[in-house]
């Protein structure tokens, strides 16, 4: 299920395409998604609870991903736009949109997985 996430409640009006917010910064936590994706324009929200979003949606491994300049928000929460399952691209192409299905698939990016032992009889030889 899709959501739309903004600063404030309300409407999104681009032209005729409108797009109702389903939750605000305030009301909503990483718990709820499997993914968070940051769409181009968003990089005029300084908002803190933004940061802590993606912040606690990168440290749960979940996919994130962004396009246009949405990578900077990303940036600007500590978000390695390179790391494993972080997608990001210049335009939401067809292409871009089937990688980041692929990606929220795998539910997790467990790749990002660096510093944490294999759980006790779990290591394959």
């Amino acid at each position: 299920m899709l959501r739309v996430i903004a600063e404030t409640g309300g409407k999104l009006v681009d032209g005729d395409l409108t797009e109702t917010v389903d939750r605000t910064l305030l009301t909503t936590r990483s718990i709820e998604y499997d993914a968070v994706v940051v769409a181009a324009g968003s990089t005029g929200l300084n908002d803190r609870k933004l940061a802590v979003l993606l912040s606690e949606t990168n440290q749960h491994f979940k996919i994130l991903g962004s396009w246009g300049d949405g990578d900077q928000v990303l940036i600007a929460a500590g978000v390695d736009t390179a790391a494993p399952g972080v997608v990001t691209a210049a335009k939401a192409t067809p292409s871009y949109l089937q990688e980041l299905l692929a990606a929220i698939r795998m539910h997790r990016a467990w790749d990002r997985v660096t510093d944490a032992p294999e759980p006790a009889g779990t290591k394959v030889t």
